[in-house]
């Protein structure tokens, strides 16, 4: 684990701690609700599934470019402030999409109108992303950091649960535009929260080299530790074939298998969330076990096998079942993870290196969810969901046998010399 020197103390007052972790649950919550709302809206304008995993890639998409970029910037500037001056613009920026909504400019025949907002959204919200995860670095001591991040991971695991059910709650008594409207306060009430945090370790901020040089760095950093790589890879294994085609795919499975309404549509998504949770719970004990890569590896190949039994079911209590357990498990991989990539990581780097985590988690699965979206066109959105499980299943044990480091790996490697390795590199 990395320790640096001028983090031995605890600055940060525990109320200011909890108001971010709050501020970070409550934009977990409306940033999941955004990308729900949105697909449903796509599907319910264009009633097409191959068309709305294209607007979800729109919405995902530009995390490839600028989850990096977002990571550059937030080891170089402040990393409150990025995400303050994010926070507002997402605010104004939903908040015109639901005037636009609510004036009936949205319809059929210029539904990209909902791609342009896909990818306006898309490109402000890397950058706070990036720079929510690694300022935890900046309110934890290096003691507290596994822990704090594994909080974290459970706050957005929650948003990850309830964004569906509060926008099937508000969209089973509001419009659309109204369902966007919500979205917009409650970035405003995010934005507030991190107002509150005034006292930080200060940020050892990246500032002598090019923004290119920056990006080289960050990648060589990853590149050279062969654990952060080959948990990576893991990551991306549930991302493209779990989680894409699960937020693009599975909400219309589900209401026309089971015939849900929007609020029980919304509530049956939320059980992946709290199984999330509970797998977000159990890694806090699992990230200092002797077998913590093995786990990973053994979870990330269950979890897409139970996802495929959701569909094979086709059963109500059944694929309720299997979803939840498929999310206890993707909680115990996401935990795992987001993790052990803050404590490999020094502060001067983390922005870069946690950049490439919410690459993973947030963009990655905008490939996915176009993918099984066309294939769910060609086939059926049963078969879709089922032949992401059997991939998942099936790169995990290939990328398993090949992870030789992560089977093996019980304690963190050194960063300090892996970084000095990265320079030179």
């Amino acid at each position: 684990m990395n320790i640096d020197n001028n983090k031995t103390t605890m600055p940060t007052p525990s109320w200011q701690v909890t108001a971010f972790y709050m501020s970070s649950m409550m934009a977990y919550i409306v940033n999941t609700m955004f990308s729900y709302s949105l697909v449903i809206y796509t599907r319910h304008i264009t009633e097409s599934d191959s068309l709305t995993g294209l607007v979800f890639l729109m919405l995902f998409g530009p995390f490839a470019i600028f989850s990096l970029v977002g990571g550059i910037t937030a080891d170089r500037y402040s990393r409150k402030g990025i995400i303050l001056m994010a926070s507002a613009l997402a605010a104004v920026f939903v908040g015109i999409m639901a005037l636009v909504i609510d004036k009936g400019f949205v319809t059929p025949s210029n539904f990209w109108l909902l791609g342009v907002f896909a990818v306006g959204f898309g490109i402000i919200v890397p950058f706070m992303a990036t720079a929510r995860i690694a300022m935890v670095g900046n309110i934890l001591t290096p003691q507290r950091l596994g822990s704090g991040t594994i909080i974290m991971s459970i706050m957005a695991v929650v948003g990850y649960g309830l964004g569906p059910l509060v926008a099937g709650l508000i969209k089973d008594s509001f419009s659309w535009s109204w369902l966007f409207g919500f979205n917009a306060l409650g970035w405003v009430v995010s934005g507030l929260g991190f107002v509150l945090v005034t006292r930080m370790h200060p940020q050892q901020k990246s500032v002598e080299a090019s923004h290119f040089d920056d990006f080289k760095e960050g990648l060589s950093y990853i590149y050279n530790h062969k654990l952060l790589l080959q948990i990576c890879v893991f990551m991306m294994v549930m991302a493209t074939f779990v989680l894409g085609p699960y937020q693009t795919v599975m909400p219309e499975f589900l209401k026309q298998t089971f015939e849900l309404g929007e609020k029980q549509r919304g509530a049956f998504m939320g059980i992946f969330g709290a199984g999330l949770l509970l797998g977000g719970l159990a890694s806090t004990g699992l990230r200092t076990h002797a077998k913590r890569g093995l786990i990973l590896i053994v979870c990330t190949l269950f979890v897409g096998a139970t996802l495929a039994l959701v569909s094979v079911s086709s059963a109500y209590y059944p694929s309720m079942i299997f979803l939840f357990v498929s999310g206890c498990l993707g909680g115990v991989c996401n935990g795992l993870v987001s993790a052990i990539m803050q404590e490999e990581s020094p502060d001067r780097v983390r922005g870069r290196v946690m950049s490439m985590y919410t690459f993973i988690i947030i963009g990655v699965p905008a490939l996915g969810g176009l993918l099984f979206s066309v294939l769910a066109e060609v086939t059926s959105l049963s078969q879709s969901i089922i032949y992401a499980g059997v991939c998942a299943v099936i790169f995990s044990m290939v990328f398993g046998k090949m992870s030789k480091q992560l089977r093996s790996s019980a304690q963190p490697q050194a960063p300090s010399s892996l970084a000095n390795d990265a320079i030179r590199s």
